[in-house]
């Protein structure tokens, strides 16, 4: 894969991810620092799998990403606003 252009796709990634995350009200339960680092995280994470989904040529149904990706997400926050 050539990846010259991969820093400026997940930077328009990161950036996405912190407009989903504005939109949902568990978000305004978390601090500035805490939403800053989360979406770090997250991003990461969710990027990775997206990578590696598409580089072993998507093996899994794309449901099941999502319902992983989901799993992650749910976990994550829940440890947050405990």
């Amino acid at each position: 894969m050539d990846r010259r252009y991969e820093y400026l796709i997940r930077r328009l990634f990161n950036e996405n991810m912190v407009r989903y995350y504005d939109q949902h009200q568990v978000w305004k339960q978390l601090s500035a620092d805490e939403r800053h680092y989360w979406v770090a995280f997250m991003s990461a994470g969710v990027y990775a799998i997206w990578r590696e989904w598409l580089l072993n040529d998507q093996s899994e149904p794309l449901s099941k990403i999502h319902v992983l990706i989901r799993k992650f997400q749910n976990a994550t926050i829940d440890a947050l606003i405990e």
